[in-house]
């Protein structure tokens, strides 16, 4: 992706959800310094290919997950279209820290994951990946009693963000391994 992509990628969410310039600047502080200054601190701390934790960008390992509310999300969803039943299989192979990863529930999805998102974004494209997609439904561990599967996407104008599909439904899914 060319720096003008991120970019304008950056300025489309600052406006869907009313940043101002002054505001990231403001947020990010002392990120922009010279060469050789204090390191680049991210929000949220991550977790690199080696299991090593670390608030800042290491050099010569790639990022494998951040953590959020306690929950280790993997930074690259599947790479597939996967049902409910797939997802779950697709998910419990994975393993962060040695824990087991899941779907991850709406209710983290919908309150620890929804109003970090800009936040969770920028931390992304910083770290030289694609920001969460604001059009792709993700799998939740979340059922219904009819038989069916809560999903989430994230429309940034949509405060429910949830989507009821069955279990047979193609959608991406996203691991996520509680840390506690």
């Amino acid at each position: 992706m060319e720096k003008k992509e991120v970019i304008e990628q950056v300025a489309n969410i600052m406006k869907a959800n009313k940043i101002s310039p002054a505001e990231v600047a403001r947020y990010f502080g002392g990120y922009f310094v010279q060469k050789g200054g204090p390191r680049e601190r991210f929000s949220f701390e991550v977790i690199y290919e080696n299991d090593k934790r670390s608030w800042f960008p290491l050099k010569g390992v790639q990022p494998k997950a951040i953590i959020i509310a306690g929950k280790a999300v993997f930074i690259e969803h599947s790479t597939n279209h996967l049902d409910w039943f797939e997802a779950g299989k697709y998910c419990e192979k994975q393993t962060i820290l040695g824990n087991k990863c899941s779907r991850g529930d709406r209710h983290f999805w919908l309150v620890e994951v929804r109003p970090r998102l800009t936040q969770i974004n920028i931390q992304r494209i910083r770290m030289g990946f694609e920001p969460i997609c604001t059009h792709d439904i993700l799998w939740t561990d979340s059922e219904y009693g009819n038989g069916g599967a809560a999903g989430i996407i994230y429309f940034l104008d949509n405060p429910e963000n949830l989507v009821a599909g069955g279990k047979l439904n193609a959608y991406f899914t996203c691991p996520v391994a509680s840390l506690d």
